[in-house]
């Protein structure tokens, strides 16, 4: 058997909301294993269909209505071992790492999302089974997903801290590297893909950082590849920073659905929190355009409820 992982990260660039940064764990029969082809059954590479969709999810989600990665989503979450989770509040607090600080944010407080929150709740057991029978039939095994996620105050301390987005999109994903390094300990090694961040080309000095007690030994740096060995005394991990990784590895295909699904769902929380006292209040994605005109439709009830901007508004 062989560790196979994928991360990727979502909202890096909004104005409004949480970044998310999710890991994707499986253990597969072999290290060449495509988990597309042994999960055919019940996976489908593109959007639609019958069959649960693992792609890019710039590709599966329609704006408005995450149904689809609902739908994905939900059903990986449910075909793991022991899940329980039966609100979107206990999934996001079961697999992401600051999940807790959310309590400081008015808008997620009173967060009564079900899991499914955005589809019909009947058909997403059949999901979850049909991938438990494939991953059986297919001898593999998904291991976990974990996140690790900022919304704006975590965000703006954190961009502060480290001096740029870019040194801490590194340091808020370092969390899942590091704990993938953790779960899997043993003589076989775990190779990692990561979508490539923010046009950085070279990792290693950072990586060394993250795993002081490892060897980080450069195996290629390229615009479109960088990859490392990282050796351990117990344990061996090849990263390799993708790009467009999403749409080479199903591990990274479908952290980037997970991570997705988790900030829509912030969103909907936000927005319906916001649309309850701002009357006729349009909802928000978070992005730029759009966050202006939301900023400036509710700077009234943001004064009279006493919300400063840097509980609201990334600084960069």
């Amino acid at each position: 058997m062989a560790w196979v992982a994928g991360i990727d990260e979502v909202g890096y660039g909004p104005m409004l909301g949480p970044l998310v940064v999710t890991a994707a764990l499986f253990e597969v029969p072999s290290a060449d294993s495509c988990l597309w082809d042994l999960l055919s059954p019940a996976v489908s590479r593109k959007p639609g269909g019958n069959r649960v969709s693992v792609c890019d999810s710039k590709e599966l989600h329609k704006p408005g209505d995450p149904a689809l990665i609902e739908r994905t989503a939900v059903a990986f979450w449910r075909a793991r071992d022991g899940a329980t989770e039966a609100s979107f509040l206990e999934f996001v607090a079961a697999h992401a790492f600051g999940a807790d600080a959310l309590d400081g944010y008015p808008w997620y407080r009173p967060l009564a999302l079900g899991l499914p929150f955005a589809s019909d709740a009947r058909p997403m057991a059949g999901h979850a089974a049909s991938v438990r029978k494939a991953l059986d039939k297919a001898k593999a095994r998904f291991a976990g997903i974990r996140s690790s996620l900022a919304d704006a105050r975590e965000f703006n301390a954190g961009v502060e801290k480290s001096g740029n987005k870019s040194d801490y999109l590194f340091e808020i994903s370092g969390r899942l590297y590091r704990w993938l390094w953790e779960t899997t300990a043993g003589p076989e090694r775990i190779d990692v893909f990561v979508g490539k961040q923010g046009g950085r080309a070279f990792y290693a000095d950072k990586l060394q950082a993250l795993f002081p007690d490892a060897f980080v030994m450069i195996a290629e740096e390229s615009r479109e590849i960088s990859t490392y060995m990282i050796e351990g005394k117990k344990r061996r991990m090849r990263m390799s920073f993708v790009a467009d990784a999403e749409m080479k590895h199903f591990p990274v295909a479908l952290a980037s659905i997970v991570a997705k699904y988790t900030r829509e769902g912030l969103m909907e929380a936000f927005n319906r929190w916001w649309g309850e006292r701002v009357p006729g209040l349009k909802p928000t994605a978070g992005y730029h355009g759009d966050a202006g005109r939301f900023l400036k439709e509710t700077e009234d009830a943001r004064r009279e409820l006493g919300i400063e901007e840097g509980m609201l508004v990334r600084s960069r």
